[in-house]
């Protein structure tokens, strides 16, 4: 059956290159390879245009329109998950589309009643956790204050920990179109003094006992509307067992999710490794913010006694972050320390062959990481931190090594280990598959689609005429 698929994302390339954006623009592609229509519904950051502003492109035969949000008129702590700006683009595109079949891959930046609006055509909706979005603000159930979080209760407050909202006086001023277009004219020093005087005027607007209050219900609204939600759609997809089993654990009902993790879109040829090796090369892939560890893994890489040694770090930060500031100012004192940027998919065959070995050093519950699950398919061992469902993918010994969070100690060691043991490392590497092929992943998709669909459809008929 030939179908007409809408994809629904936080970003897209080559705007956003993230985990989720990266797998969206693989699935849309090899869906619309088999035959399929697909066009796809993000959101976008561009501090010089006004929010909500919609963009429509063609990204190599995809159809998609970007939305902007950044956020600057989410002025009330349920703007950053219900907001209705966004359901009129919506609303039109599906209209216009008119998909059998609406796949929300994250609403992150968007809003969750677009599910609600989906169901409301009387369409298959699925649902892919790619992160706790579901039940966290910040996604990644890792506080402002840089610590782990086993989710919303009694003794957290979510509302603060996503940086402050309902601010009084000063929402007027932040909801306002000149106050967007100031921060993308002021040089960055002083957009981010600015920022930062806001977020301490907000979290002082939300201290004492009677915030505090209002946050727990707040939350709880929050997190009863969204997993209620879950519960109304077609389906739900976790793509490791460490994710279902926090959902679950959330109260999710372990039937209404299925396992599926992510397809690994084939890496093509890989050049040949250099006959001789004169130094071991170590790569960091990934985004360039605190709750990913890439510091951590530089100031391993310092304190590690190794001859001859590189360290690649590939991706990119938020511009605003002072954290890669530092990130860069450490790299800077050691020549060894090299920040390569972002780079094109093309490109990552050529990059995984030049490094020994792949670290991925969360302080997060990683739910996946399509950066370990490449390099060992690419023959390159990875060093993970116990975290999440990295141990889903790495054996210790085996393929890689698994260490603690945050243990620079622990972390220089495994990589001198690493450096000791390349060979059977890399032999470990051939030993299991670390994921499925994309074309497999898309098989089983095509199968929910059409299962989906055909319930919807049943449904619709059932229900009779409006």
């Amino acid at each position: 059956m030939t179908m007409r698929i809408l994809q629904i994302a936080n970003g897209y390339p080559p705007v956003d290159r993230g985990g989720v954006e990266t797998y969206t623009q693989a699935l849309a592609q090899a869906l619309q390879a088999r035959g399929h229509e697909v066009q796809v519904f993000c959101r976008e950051s561009a501090p010089g245009r006004p929010e909500y502003a919609l963009r429509r492109e063609q990204v190599e035969g995809i159809a998609v329109r970007r939305v902007v949000n950044d956020l600057t008129d989410a002025t009330r702590f349920e703007m950053h998950y219900r907001n209705p700006r966004f359901e009129g683009p919506f609303r039109q595109q599906v209209q216009d589309f008119q998909p059998h079949v609406i796949h929300f891959q994250h609403a992150l930046g968007l809003s969750a009643t677009l599910l609600e609006v989906a169901r409301g055509f009387g369409l298959a909706v699925l649902v892919t956790l790619p992160d706790y979005w579901f039940i966290c603000p910040r996604a990644t159930l890792f506080t402002i204050d840089r610590t782990l979080c086993a989710g919303p209760h009694d003794g957290v407050d979510c509302v603060t920990c996503l940086g402050g909202v309902n601010l009084g006086w000063a929402s007027k001023v932040l909801g306002q179109p000149v106050y967007k277009r100031l921060l993308a004219w002021l040089p960055r020093r002083f957009n981010m003094a600015l920022r930062s005087r806001v977020e301490r005027l907000s979290l002082a607007a939300n201290s004492g006992p009677g915030p505090r209050q209002r946050h727990r219900q707040q939350m709880q609204a929050r997190t009863e509307y969204l997993l209620g939600l879950l519960r109304q759609v077609d389906g739900c997809l976790a793509i490791s067992e460490f994710t279902k089993s926090v959902f679950v654990a959330h109260g999710l009902a372990p039937d209404r999710i299925q396992v599926l993790p992510w397809g690994i879109a084939p890496l093509g040829a890989l050049p040949d490794p250099p006959t001789l090796r004169t130094q071991l090369v170590i790569g960091y892939i990934g985004s360039l913010q605190y709750h990913k560890g890439p510091d951590v893994l530089a100031s391993a890489f310092r304190a590690v006694r190794l001859a001859s040694s590189e360290l690649r770090l590939y991706g990119q930060g938020d511009p605003q972050d002072v954290y890669v500031d530092r990130l860069r100012a450490e790299a800077g004192a050691d020549e060894r320390i090299r920040l390569m940027g972002v780079f094109e998919r093309d490109a990552l065959p050529g990059i995984l062959a030049g490094l020994d070995v792949l670290v991925i050093p969360s302080r997060w519950h990683e739910t996946y990481s399509l950066a370990a699950r490449e390099a060992l398919l690419a023959g390159v061992p990875v060093i993970v931190t116990n975290l999440g469902a990295l141990p889903e993918v790495v054996r210790d010994g085996v393929n890689g090594y698994i260490v603690p969070p945050d243990d620079v100690p622990a972390l220089s060691a495994a990589l001198e280990r690493a450096a000791s043991h390349l060979d059977q490392l890399r032999a470990g590497t051939t030993l299991s598959s670390p994921a499925p092929a994309l074309a497999e992943h898309v098989d089983k998709l095509e199968q929910l689609y059409t299962f989906i669909v055909a319930r919807a459809t049943a449904r619709t008929t059932a229900m009779g005429p409006a």
